[in-house]
């Protein structure tokens, strides 16, 4: 009788992301998804200089609107791999403070 093999998944490269880095990560795909599908969302979601008034949310928002695909490939990847770095050493919430002080820290 042959034994049944089984595939341990416990240190390769894309094994270890934290449930944070996967949310922040669907949630990057996610948006790009909507403004693919739905182009008008930018105006709601996006950070317009004439439309940041009358939608706040925008301050919060649009740091994870990728329009094209290269930008939300790059930033998904580059949140997934330093997420899976730093979450470990800093915790969740620093780590949460950290994404959104890099967020703020664009619209300059």
């Amino acid at each position: 009788m042959s034994t049944p093999t089984t595939v341990s998944w416990g240190t390769g490269l894309f094994s270890g992301f934290t449930r944070l880095c996967k949310g922040l990560a669907v949630v990057l795909v996610g948006s790009h998804l909507l403004i693919h599908f739905f182009p008008s969302a930018v105006n709601y979601l996006a950070l317009i200089p004439a439309r940041t008034i009358p939608f706040a949310w925008n301050l919060i928002t649009a740091g994870y609107i990728e329009q094209t695909v290269y930008g939300v490939v790059v930033s998904t990847f580059s949140l997934l791999f330093f997420g899976k770095l730093l979450e470990p050493i800093w915790g969740s919430r620093e780590f949460c403070k950290f994404i959104f002080v890099v967020n703020f820290s664009n619209f300059s």
